[in-house]
Parts: structure tokens; C-alpha cells; sequence
């Protein structure tokens, strides 16, 4: 009798067993801090996302071309954040 542990992706929802090799999950949270207050609150927002998720939102790595395929555009700070809450559950104000 053995312990399986499957992973899954909170973005994409793709599941992976913990044996496969290469596959990589990372936490990715928000964390807001209030201060100046007189008292410390914190809200923090933490999901599982596979590294095929991270390299869409360019969390990680800036993204490589090859000589036959140039490097997608880096995206900026602010595109990447609303990205991430997007995917959260966040709603945009204009």
C-alpha cells in the first residue's frame, strides 16, 4: 500500500502525479500588507499553477527566442500582476 499524490494546476486544471518527471508546480500568492494602520492585517491569495502557466504570464523566466522563432514580447510588471489577479478571482476597475 503506497500514498499517490496528484497535483493540480489551479489555472488549467492539469493533473500530474508527484513520480512524473519534469513537470514543476510553484505557489503563486498575493500578498497585501496594510500599513501605517497602528495594527498589522495581511490578506494573502495562494494558488498551485504548473510551469506551462507561469511561462504564459512570464512569472519565472523572460522568454527565449531561437533562431526560427523569435522570443514572444516581454511582458510588462503591470501586465503580469493584472494577469495574476485576473486568473484569482480579482475584478478590474476602470
Amino acid at each position: 500500500m503506497g500514498i499517490k499524490t496528484i497535483y493540480v494546476c489551479e489555472k488549467c486544471g492539469k493533473e500530474t502525479e508527484r513520480s512524473t518527471k519534469g513537470e514543476q508546480y510553484f505557489h503563486v500568492s498575493i500578498l497585501i500588507q496594510g500599513v501605517g494602520t497602528g495594527y498589522s492585517n495581511e490578506t494573502r491569495t495562494m494558488a498551485l499553477w504548473c510551469r506551462d502557466c507561469c511561462d504564459e504570464y512570464q512569472l519565472i523566466i523572460s522568454p527565449q527566442g531561437t533562431a526560427k522563432e523569435p522570443a514572444p514580447p516581454e511582458l510588462t510588471i503591470e501586465d503580469r500582476l493584472v494577469a495574476v489577479f485576473e486568473a484569482m478571482g480579482f475584478e478590474r476597475r476602470q
